[in-house]
């Protein structure tokens, strides 16, 4: 972005498609303050490797360049993703059966995004809710409980709700494709195995789906059983970056919660340091 001559035209594989998607595709959409929190899914030819440090140019609506970017990597940590497929509803007779994925991709202040892919909603429906709930099953409508957000930092202020952004609307066909940022009070950690549920525009249940890590990382570490804790700690932590690492020395009271974001690594019940002290017991993610 540093020179506009570099930055050159759209970017898509014309051998696969003869004809630009950006131009069908690759759109946006404000509100009367000039906010816009549209997504979009697009084929453009070219995977990760093909985009990355690649430019992102925004156009006004009469095409002119207004602003502009460059793709990165995300390093390893800074965000973490959650995924699941949205099936009926349980206990949900009605004629709608809403299929798709909604990923929700957690940042380092507890914010995340929110991205949603629908089909088989009631067609052209409007500010219609979509929300994390308390629940962890999808098999028992009776489990799956209310909105999911920390009571101890909002109260009674639910931020899953239209004006936040919370919501989704589908065209005349019933599909729907959007994403909208929150922050509910839970991170990464603490909303792995919730239920993701979708309403019709009468607020009935009608999908619903299990939220799990979209990529499956290592839990268990056998191997450094025997290394110092400094060593237990740098190998955890490359092979999975979605979890916090605690050295503890055996014996030590702790917690019984369990946590899909923490490793308790043991180490010698005896150690001042405990970075340099011996891993007496396989470390697993609880």
């Amino acid at each position: 972005c540093g020179l506009p001559d570099t930055v050159g035209p759209h970017h898509w594989n014309a051998v696969t498609y003869p004809d630009d998607p950006w131009n069908t595709e690759g759109f946006y959409d404000t509100d009367a303050d000039g906010v816009t929190t549209t997504g979009f899914v697009i084929d453009s030819g070219f995977g990760f490797d093909n985009n990355r440090d690649r430019t992102v140019v925004l156009h006004l609506s009469d095409g002119t360049r207004v602003a502009c970017g460059e793709l990165q990597l995300v390093p390893r940590g800074v965000s973490r993703s959650l995924i699941t497929d949205i099936g009926r509803y349980p206990g949900y007779t009605g004629p709608l059966t809403v299929t798709g994925e909604v990923f929700v991709d957690f940042f380092t202040d507890g914010t995340f995004d929110f991205i949603l892919l629908l089909d088989g909603l009631e067609a052209n429906c409007v500010e219609c809710g979509i929300h994390i709930h308390e629940g962890t099953t999808c098999d028992d409508a009776n489990l799956v409980g209310g909105h999911y957000w920390d009571t101890t930092e909002f109260g009674e202020d639910d931020p899953w709700v239209p004006s936040e952004g919370a919501f989704y609307g589908s065209d005349g066909s019933g599909m729907a494709s959007r994403r909208f940022f929150l922050y509910s009070g839970f991170d990464f950690g603490e909303n792995v195995g919730h239920a993701v549920v979708v309403h019709a525009q009468d607020g009935t249940r009608i999908g619903c789906g299990v939220l799990n890590p979209l990529m499956p990382f290592k839990t268990s570490w056998p191997e450094v059983v025997g290394l110092t804790g400094r060593e237990a700690v740098a190998i955890i932590e490359r092979e999975n970056p979605t979890v916090n690492v605690i050295l503890v020395r055996f014996g030590s009271p702790v917690t019984a919660d369990f946590r899909l974001d923490r490793v308790r690594v043991f180490v010698e019940a005896d150690a001042t340091v405990l970075e340099d002290a011996l891993v007496v017991q396989t470390p697993s993610v609880g």
